[in-house]
């Protein structure tokens, strides 16, 4: 609430003096409140709030409590913020927040952004560190993201922090959910590691247009003896405009890449690969990936990433929507000493599909053999029941 003070206001009578107090009416903030039951957006309000200020550095308080903050204008935070608790933070119209060392949003905290409307001045928040896990040796673990509207950048990480040492892992990430907005970052989920990557628990996305370059477990860096991919764990998309390079487990630049489930029920999807995360000189990781709706476009490979042996494919089901991917099975071998992925179990019963390729990984060194994998690839099982693929 904006705090104002009481207004006394007195009137002289004949025999005696009236004091009548008003008290001023607190000013309600407007925002879109999202209904995950009809998926829309309806107007809301708040009176009860605490402005942003410059140098407010904690957000929230009790770890169980509620609280909301609302910024105004241009602010600049030059700290790392921290919140504590579940924090809702209303962006309003033309506003434009910079918290230049991001914010800490731990593990069991929750920070909730909402928007005024989904008008081009929408409110904007510009950070220069992460949103999430802090940057401090291993990268530190996220809580729960959501974002509902504004104008989002990160120059680094939403969601587990990015490790800063020699031999360090990336942070994990509980959960994050997009319903809309504008986000854009340099990776959405786990964090990235000098040794191993860390893992995503859930990524939602339903909406608004996301601009990223990986989406799920956090990539290695490979400045260590070991140095995997971290797990994509479950990842939605619903709905939305999403551009990215690898969707899935985290890249392993030296060894393993990381396993993921992939779920696209809707939305405009870019991506190079959807599936296990790309390994180094080890194994890429396995995906299991199901598309029911949507426009998906897919550089090189659905499934299993690539790798020195490329990973298996996993389940990969396509019952709708518009595909087109450069093959859909096992993740290419790399290495001409290594094999390429086994095709899983793929069953095609609906939707537009091309691709050039479907079953076992193509062999990258010793060429292209349809349905049949290329380098020790095994085709797996591959099930079309109906839709079109060409």
């Amino acid at each position: 609430m904006e705090r104002k003070y009481a207004v006394w206001i007195s009137a002289a009578g004949a025999v005696m003096i009236i004091f009548l107090v008003l008290w001023a009416v607190p000013s309600k903030v407007p925002y879109l409140k999202y209904d995950e039951t009809t998926q829309e957006f309806k107007e809301s309000g708040r009176f009860f709030y605490t402005s942003v200020r410059e140098q407010d550095t904690h957000w929230g308080g009790d770890p169980d409590g509620e609280f909301w903050y609302v910024a105004k204008g241009e602010s600049f935070i030059r700290d790392r913020v921290t919140v504590t608790g579940h924090v809702h933070l209303i962006l309003t119209d033309q506003s434009a927040l910079t918290v230049v060392k991001g914010i800490q949003v731990g593990p069991k905290s929750h920070l909730s952004i909402h928007t005024q409307s989904a008008a081009e001045n929408q409110g904007s928040l510009l950070t220069y560190g992460n949103i999430g896990g802090s940057t401090n040796g291993n990268g530190g673990d996220a809580g729960t993201i959501t974002i509902f509207g504004g104008t989002i950048t990160a120059e680094g990480n939403i969601g587990g922090g990015v490790s800063d040492v020699f031999g360090g892992d990336g942070g994990n990430s509980e959960r994050i959910e997009i319903f809309g907005g504008s986000v854009s970052a340099e990776n959405i989920g786990g964090g990235n590691g000098s040794s191993i990557g860390g893992n995503s628990d859930v990524i939602l996305i339903a909406g608004g247009t996301v601009t990223t370059r990986d989406i799920g477990g956090g990539g290695s860096g490979g400045n260590s003896k070991r140095a995997d991919g971290g797990d994509g764990g479950e990842i939605f998309i619903s709905g939305g405009t999403v551009f990215a390079r690898f969707i899935g487990g985290g890249r392993g630049n030296i060894d393993y890449g990381g396993d993921a489930s992939i779920t696209i029920s809707g939305g405009t999807v870019s991506a190079q690969s959807i599936g296990g995360g790309p390994g180094g000189n080890g194994c890429g990781g396995s995906g299991a990936v199901v598309i029911s709706g949507g426009t998906v476009a897919v550089e090189e490979n659905i499934g299993g990433g690539k790798g020195a042996n490329g990973g298996d494919a996993g389940t990969i089901t396509i019952s709708g929507g518009t595909v087109s991917s450069g093959s859909i099975g096992g993740g290419i071998n790399t290495d001409s000493r290594g094999d390429a992925g086994d095709g899983g179990l793929i069953t095609i019963s609906g939707g537009t599909v091309t691709t050039g390729s479907i079953g076992g990984g193509v062999g990258d060194t010793y060429g292209y053999r349809p349905g049949g994998g290329g380098h020790g690839g095994d085709g797996g099982t591959v099930i079309i029941s109906g839709g079109t693929v060409t």
